[in-house]
């Protein structure tokens, strides 16, 4: 009797347990169903279903949480579509292999003057709009499936299509990859841009420039020769009044020598005046040649001992100015043609001595700066100097900074300079004030060694 009780409470105990197991399933299985379908449909891209918080707390909860991640994707995917559909390039969202879209914005339409929606169908549909000539080079702009790995942002070359009206569009693309989590290729971002204005205001600009190069071409080549032909004519004029200019100089030196106790004292002044000015023509002749030849001389460049050479010029120059000291420093070895270089230095210094010689001790120095960019080289004076606001016509053909009466010259001197150094390629300027000398800089295109000798 007892074994009989004992079996009939383990049975009811066994019943009870088995009931309140199904009472339990029951309550919390319909809700965990219910999320269950909840998150098939949101995966099957229902967005608008959603979970209906019920049973226990916890299954409450993340009924919310779930419903609340929905809410946020809605969201992000509203955002992501205005700002896609409201900006003027078209933007899709293309598959790994670019066989298929998975979004299209509507400036697609609007640039391609097609639906977005073909490519929805044929991810490769943009191209037929595209001419022939283009597509190899644009097929092979998108990485093949093997290369993906490797995949950086692709930049397609620019491309013309052609509207179904008729309209041809310039177009610049590019794309990016996006990876998942393992890194791998999910899909591509891709943005087509209408550049045709750019295109189009490109292509004038670039017939501009051509027909701007012709005519700069034409014009330089005008210069050009009508600077060779003043040339020509100032070398023919100067060789041709060479020889009536000797005549005139000769007649004069007879007459003052054979007729001179005939001639009056006026006679014999009017005569020696004449004979001076031609022999001061011939000078004028004579630099004007050199002048011309300054431009038309071959250069023979090679590597020239500058310091050297001004001794060599000072040694020539000093013994008509003997007062003059003449402090020459070190100066690097240049590379440039030793005849033009030696022209440059006698009129350089010739004029240092001549502009200083009437300065109780007069001086001269010669020396280079180091700077930066290049060696600047100076023929400094203590003599007359000039005013720097006619320092802009300084180096200008028969130009003077003071009277023939108190400093003899023709004013070439400077100009031959000049166009000697810029047949080296440098430049040359000057500082200077009334009474207290004259410093002229210049460069050249390069230098060879370090200064030569201290």
């Amino acid at each position: 009797e007892k074994a009989l009780i004992g079996s009939v409470v383990s049975l009811a105990a066994l019943v009870a347990m088995v009931l309140l197991m199904l009472a339990l399933a029951r309550r919390i299985g319909r809700p965990i169903q219910s999320l269950a379908d909840a998150v098939h449909a949101v995966g099957a891209g229902d967005f608008q279903v959603r979970a209906q918080p019920s049973g226990p707390t916890e299954l409450r909860e993340v009924a919310a949480e779930f419903n609340a991640m929905v809410d946020a994707r809605l969201k992000s995917e509203a955002l992501f579509r205005e700002v896609t559909e409201s900006i003027r390039e078209a933007f899709c969202i293309m598959s790994p292999d670019w066989r298929q879209a998975r979004y299209v914005n509507p400036a697609y339409a609007r640039i391609w003057g097609e639906p977005g929606e073909t490519l929805y169908q044929d991810g490769m549909n943009w191209l037929k709009a595209v001419p022939l000539e283009y597509h190899a080079a644009l097929r092979a702009a998108i990485p093949a499936p093997e290369a993906l790995g490797e995949c950086e942002a692709i930049q397609f070359p620019h491309f013309p299509i052609v509207r179904p009206d008729g309209a041809l569009r310039w177009i610049a693309a590019r794309a990016y990859p996006v990876r998942d989590a393992a890194g791998k290729v999910s899909h591509f971002a891709a943005i087509a841009e209408d550049i045709t204005e750019r295109k189009r205001a490109e292509d004038e600009l670039v017939g501009h420039r051509s027909h701007l190069e012709e005519l700069v071409a034409a014009r330089t080549t005008a210069l050009k020769q009508a600077l060779d032909e003043q040339e020509a004519f100032s070398y023919s004029v100067s060789h041709d009044l060479r020889a009536p200019l000797r005549a005139i100089n000769g007649f004069a030196a007879v007459l003052l020598q054979s007729q001179r106790s005939a001639l009056s004292d006026e006679g014999k002044f009017l005569l020696d005046r004449i004979a001076r000015s031609a022999e001061r023509m011939g000078q004028l002749i004579d630099d004007i040649l050199e002048y011309s030849r300054s431009s038309r001389q071959e250069m023979a460049p090679r590597e020239v001992d500058l310091r050297k050479l001004a001794e060599e010029v000072a040694a020539e120059l000093l013994p008509a100015r003997p007062a003059v000291a003449i402090d020459i420093g070190p100066l690097p070895l240049v590379h440039g043609d030793p005849t033009m270089l030696t022209q440059v230095l006698q009129n350089l210094l010739g004029n240092a001595l001549k502009f200083s010689a009437n300065h109780t001790t007069p001086r001269v120095s010669v020396g280079a700066i180091h700077r930066a960019d290049a060696q600047v080289f100076f023929v400094r004076d203590n003599g007359a100097g000039f005013d720097m606001q006619y320092a802009g016509k300084l180096f200008g053909m028969f130009q003077r900074m003071h009277p023939e009466s108190e400093f003899p010259g023709t004013g070439v001197g400077l100009a031959i300079v000049k166009r000697l150094i810029e047949r080296h390629g440098g430049r040359i300027w000057a500082e200077s004030e009334p009474g207290q000398g004259t410093t002229f800089y210049f460069t050249l295109a390069a230098t060879t060694g370090n200064l030569s000798r201290e």
